[in-house]
């Protein structure tokens, strides 16, 4: 029953990172981002998905405590031991945050075998009581180090223990040479309800002849990657089209790929790697869009200003650690670049919104607190 109620949590704190973001940036009207973003919201919610299973379903580690008294003691001392610290280096604060994994995977299974017993059942919700604790004081610690969306990069790069990605890791060099063989392939010439079409014919049939093994899935990704930058290259143009089907056939697809984890040929963890590089890619071209569109001096309604503040945003909320990790160098040099050019971005989209500038300036330290309480 604890360790459901441990995943619930999980999910809801996985949640607010979007949230966040959103409350931040005020009540705008994202009806035209919502159409011109369509192929990202099923990826997003596959993405949600994995990152749940793979952080509150990750490795665990014993430190070799005996019983649960002796691992929430130790527990409480890591959180004593924060409390005395005034302030630590970047580099001493990453080392926290990584020694308070390890040991949140070492306590938490103890707790949990104790649960099983009703004089232990108050245990667990002291534990999560200290949880919170430390997450609070670990954000005291290092939010003095992240001022900028490029200093939240670096720092969420280095702030997850290599066990906790290491799994999924062995499958990144494969999967990121796939990916970018795909930016050699010409992008098709349609207009763009010609495109919406062809994109649902392609999706539909997707799903007819289903995913079977490897082959088909590249097929699948080669082709839809090609659709995803014919879409990209004419956006602006598709305000006034209905996603709403390709936007529901790319969901399904999605949920179709992830039973390929049940054939003997494709692991999850190859597949979690796919989908998280896949979303990696596409948050980051998209971003890359806006900023050369502005680059570029075109203009903007506002509901298109907010879509474009919404879409340049986004990478930063959703692309945490696992993701970080998961980077081609491609597109980490696109990360960065877009993480540079917000100081731009933001300034040029100014002029079509009324963005409270203390909000804007504190972001960086709000994403990273959300991604301090869902690690």
């Amino acid at each position: 029953m604890e360790r459901t109620n441990s995943q619930s949590k999980c999910q809801i704190i996985n949640c607010k990172l979007t949230d966040i973001v959103t409350q931040t940036i005020g009540k705008s009207n994202f009806k035209w981002f919502q159409k011109t973003s369509f192929l990202l919201s099923a990826t997003l919610l596959f993405l949600c998905t994995l990152l749940i299973l793979s952080f509150c379903s990750s490795k665990e580690e014993n430190n070799g405590f005996k019983t649960s008294t002796e691992a929430y003691n130790s527990y409480v001392g890591f959180l004593l031991d924060l409390k005395s610290c005034d302030s630590l280096s970047l580099e001493d604060a990453t080392v926290k945050i990584r020694e308070w994994q390890v040991l949140r995977d070492s306590v938490y299974p103890h707790i949990s075998i104790d649960t099983t017993k009703n004089s232990h059942a108050g245990i667990f919700a002291q534990t999560e009581s200290v949880t919170e604790d430390i997450k609070t004081e670990l954000f005291r610690l290092s939010e003095k180090h992240v001022h900028s969306f490029t200093e939240l990069i670096k720092f969420n790069k280095v702030c997850m223990p290599d066990h906790r990605f290491a799994h999924i890791n062995t499958y990144k060099s494969g999967v990121g040479n796939f990916f970018n063989s795909l930016d050699s392939l010409r992008i098709p010439n349609f207009s763009p309800k010609q495109l919406v079409r062809n994109y649902s014919t392609f999706l539909n049939h997707a799903l007819q002849i289903g995913f079977s093994d490897r082959n088909s899935l590249f097929s699948f990704f080669r082709e839809e990657d090609l659709y995803f930058r014919g879409f990209l290259s004419c956006f602006n143009e598709f305000e006034d089209l209905d996603m709403a089907e390709v936007s529901e056939l790319t969901e399904k697809c999605c949920y179709e790929i992830l039973k390929l984890s049940d054939k003997e040929n494709m692991k999850f963890d190859e597949l979690k790697c796919f989908m998280i590089m896949r979303t990696n890619r596409r948050l980051l071209q998209n971003a890359t869009v806006c900023i050369e569109h502005l680059k570029k001096g075109g203009k903007l309604s506002k509901n298109q200003a907010s879509a474009y503040l919404w879409m340049t945003l986004q990478p930063f909320s959703t692309i945490g650690p696992l993701s970080l990790n998961l980077l081609t160098i491609k597109d980490e040099q696109r990360f960065l670049y877009l993480s540079d050019s917000m100081p731009y971005i933001l300034s040029e989209l100014n002029e079509y919104l009324s963005i409270d500038y203390d909000n804007i300036v504190y972001l960086p330290k709000q994403i990273l607190k959300a991604t301090l309480y869902n690690l």
